[in-house]
């Protein structure tokens, strides 16, 4: 009781953090609504029947009521087992069709008179104190207007008749409850809504950890691998250059030539590979910010595009306006590492598909401009599209792709202010870039 107090006087926004933070407590309190139905209402159920003993069938229509009462108390709690409502809203419906019986019951019989009044003001009273102390506070008042008009009690300096007390006083509340009802549902989803949330900064808080730990690789696979590269790369040329003074002939040359072509590429290859790890993680020093205007932008990712591997293959249109007087800045480098990036997740998703393309749109709008790719693939599931933005999500072979792919390009798109988003509404596979433009 002093937590659910404690609880009452925090402000909004904390109250549904520590919702959001401590979700076990819906359990708990969902716990003890249940019990109060499992053990409250058979309770009222055998008083009934004892009434109904007594009294006989011709008694006063308040045993029945009772007896409804308890059935209403045994199985409307019970049902949060087995509906998707959430707690708080099944207790205000309770109270709700409680408040329905004790109107009917209140006003024939003369007002808060009848015996009803036992069990449909005190019983809801002690059921919501499980749920809102502040629905406890409202049968509480209940209580005590009941008693004031029972006694005679004048309010105000005037007397209030049991009859116009019972009339208002229900209409008023079952307009509360059913409010009630309302905001449990919008409390429900605000619930959701922060669990969601928080659910998010661990993963981003997860991620950035290991980002850093990668990045930290990084930056010593640049020292370590890099250097003995040079190393290989100069003496590779320097025997390709030298085969020419080789005494040997035509035919065992041109094996020579081929295999030291080969190791050149495959060197390329790495030095490649461990660039594109240093420009992923940030640790790439001599990339300058830098201002060019849109167009130019535009000619650096086709530039780019041209130099992939197996590019070829694909149908590669582009489609720009007004792109002659915008100015886009920043680390011009990695922005178009992100495009070379979205361009071989293309390539590589159509890879032996006949008739294969893909399509980039640029447009400037005000200032901003907007990136369109589009591939002829048939889009992404949606069970990828919840997890595609995370760090080290992939869904291929996990040998063949590292998965920081998207998850960086959005943190690099987000760090210019722009953004990036799947367009789940296209029949192909397509995304969204923006980028803001200076004047």
């Amino acid at each position: 009781m002093l937590t659910q107090i404690a609880y009452f006087f925090l402000p909004e926004n904390l109250r549904l953090l520590r919702r959001s933070l401590r979700p076990s407590e819906d359990l708990r309190r969902a716990e003890m609504v249940i019990l109060s139905g499992v053990f409250v209402g058979p309770l009222v159920l055998i008083i009934g029947t004892i009434l109904l003993f007594l009294q006989g069938s011709s008694s006063s229509g308040t045993v029945w009521v009772t007896i409804g009462g308890g059935f209403l108390f045994s199985m409307i709690p019970l049902s949060i087992k087995w509906s998707w409502l959430p707690v708080n809203m099944v207790a205000h419906l309770t109270l709700a069709v409680a408040l329905v019986v004790l109107t009917t019951r209140a006003i024939p019989s003369g007002g808060f008179g009848g015996h009803s009044i036992s069990w449909f003001v005190l019983l809801p009273m002690w059921a919501s104190l499980m749920i809102s102390i502040r629905v406890g506070l409202v049968w509480l008042g209940v209580v005590l207007a009941s008693l004031a008009t029972l006694l005679g009690i004048s309010v105000n300096g005037i007397v209030v008749m049991g009859e116009t007390s019972a009339g208002i006083s229900m209409i008023i509340l079952s307009f509360l409850s059913i409010g009630g009802a309302m905001l449990s549902i919008v409390w429900e989803r605000e619930r959701k809504r922060y669990l969601e949330f928080i659910k998010m900064c661990d993963v981003e808080h997860f991620g950035r950890k290991r980002m850093d730990g990668l990045s930290k690789l990084a930056g010593s696979m640049a020292h370590h691998i890099n250097n003995p590269l040079c190393v290989l790369m100069g003496h590779n040329d320097y025997f390709l250059d030298g085969l020419e003074q080789l005494d040997i002939n035509q035919k065992e040359r041109q094996e020579w030539r081929d295999c030291l072509l080969a190791n050149r590429l495959n060197i390329a290859r790495i030095s490649k590979l461990t660039t594109s790890l240093l420009t992923y993680t940030g640790h790439y020093s001599d990339v300058e910010i830098s201002t060019k205007r849109l167009g130019d932008f535009v000619e650096l990712i086709k530039y780019q595009v041209g130099k992939l591997d197996g590019i070829e293959l694909l149908n590669i249109t582009y489609q720009v306006k007004g792109l002659d007087g915008p100015l886009i800045s920043g680390q011009i480098d990695l922005l178009v590492h992100l495009f070379v990036n979205l361009f071989t997740n293309s390539s590589e998703a159509l890879q032996g598909v006949p008739g294969a393309w893909v399509r980039l749109e640029v447009e400037s709008e005000q200032r901003e401009a907007k990136f369109i790719i589009t591939d002829s693939g048939g889009g992404i599931s949606a069970e990828v599209q919840d997890h595609m933005f995370e760090p080290f999500f992939t869904s291929r072979n996990i040998v063949e792709r590292t998965g920081i792919g998207l998850y960086l390009c959005r943190s690099l798109v987000q760090q210019y202010g722009g953004d990036i988003r799947y367009n789940s509404k296209c029949k192909n596979t397509q995304f969204i870039v923006t980028l803001p433009l200076i004047d």
